[in-house]
């Protein structure tokens, strides 16, 4: 009889301790959808734009882009664009800059060369009268980083 009691007593509290788990695992996951409401930034790599390499670093605000920067890395420069997600229409800017000596060397001055702003459509088709020369990789872009989460 002392036998049943402690089977009776341990199984309780397996059965006690499965529960309150699986309790924890909800209540994580309501957490985690709880913060992914509010802000939340992600990095991503993207690929053959760059020998030097490509960053996107995207925030999401109730899981939809807001506003994305792309650092496209260069041995004697970087490109930096930032989009600006609207409803319709993409705001874009993008700065070249140039640095004085190699990345590797201590005394790396960084020198602004130029800076322009224009609009593309979420197609990555250009927007506006005046043609300009900028940096097309919203394709690339696209291919890697989602705009909803």
């Amino acid at each position: 009889m002392k036998m049943f009691y402690k089977t009776l007593f341990f199984s309780t509290l397996i059965i006690l301790s499965c529960l309150s788990c699986s309790n924890k695992e909800q209540s994580i996951s309501n957490t985690s959808d709880a913060a992914l409401m509010k802000d939340t930034i992600i990095s991503y790599d993207l690929e053959n734009i760059s020998s030097e390499g490509t960053e996107a670093i995207v925030t999401y605000k109730n899981r939809i882009a807001t506003k994305a920067i792309i650092n496209i890395y260069g041995e004697t420069g970087k490109i930096i664009i930032t989009y600006l997600f609207n409803k319709n229409i993409i705001s874009v800017q993008e700065e070249i800059i140039s640095y004085t000596s190699l990345l590797n060397e201590d005394s790396l001055e960084v020198i602004p060369i130029s800076k322009i702003s224009y609009f593309i459509d979420y197609k990555g088709h250009f927007k506006g009268k005046k043609r300009i020369r900028y940096t097309d990789i919203f394709k690339s872009f696209m291919e890697t980083v989602p705009l909803k989460i």
